[in-house]
């Protein structure tokens, strides 16, 4: 008699991940993460924060996914505040 209670057997439902496919695209994100970290973090100037977060799913219609988010100040946006410093300091 098979042992129904093991957590780490084949998904009698096949519309499902098993537990080990689950952890492999765990794995397989983390990889992809590693590999493309240069990309993640960018080369803004003026960087703030990153956030990285990826989702599994059960469904087996559903692939994992990466979302990057990256923030930012605008250059310009900067150098304008640069420059109006600068210029006040030469008023004074």
């Amino acid at each position: 008699m098979e042992n129904t209670d093991n957590k780490y057997q084949k998904s009698e439902n096949r519309n499902i991940f098993t537990r080990e496919e689950m952890l492999q695209q765990i794995k397989d994100c983390g990889e992809s993460i590693i590999k493309n970290a240069e990309g993640i973090l960018g080369d803004e100037k003026y960087f703030l924060n990153t956030t990285v977060m990826f989702t599994i799913n059960r469904d087996r219609n559903m692939l994992p996914k990466i979302d990057v988010r990256r923030d930012f100040i605008p250059e310009q946006q900067i150098d304008r505040i640069v420059n109006e410093n600068k210029e006040e300091k030469k008023d004074e």
